[in-house]
């Protein structure tokens, strides 16, 4: 017939008719492995993005901001570090000499540059009411 011809027809058969036999009773196997087919039914409302111009300028727009952002977040990670790094070198001699009431990580927030960057990512975040 001409509906099994097209392919994205075939496709919606087989998920309808892999779901009718999930649903016998007299199977003794194992049929959740055809999930896979609804999933991949997914791929139709791809194709409907990519025909519509808006829809494909909108989700190109979209990916290509989060490549900025990722790019951003890795240069702000970079300068956390690097700060860190001062506050370890300047910071830490200075901190140990002081006494904190009711603080037991103060002394220690600055004694490596994995603690003196956690410190400084709590600060920025969250100011002085971390934890």
């Amino acid at each position: 017939s001409l509906y099994f011809k097209n392919k994205w027809n075939l496709l919606d058969f087989v998920v309808v008719f892999a779901g009718f036999v999930s649903l016998l009773p007299v199977l003794n196997f194992n049929v959740s492995w055809l999930r896979v087919f609804r999933i991949m039914r997914l791929m139709r409302a791809a194709r409907i993005v990519l025909s519509v111009r808006e829809l494909y300028l909108l989700l190109t727009g979209l990916l290509s901001s989060m490549k900025a952002i990722a790019f951003g977040t890795m240069l702000l990670g970079v300068m956390l570090v690097l700060w860190s790094i001062v506050l370890v070198e300047f910071v830490h001699p200075q901190n140990v000499q002081v006494t904190f009431d009711g603080c037991a990580r103060c002394p220690e927030g600055f004694k490596s540059i994995a603690t003196s960057t956690l410190t400084l990512f709590q600060t920025v975040v969250a100011g002085g009411t971390w934890g």
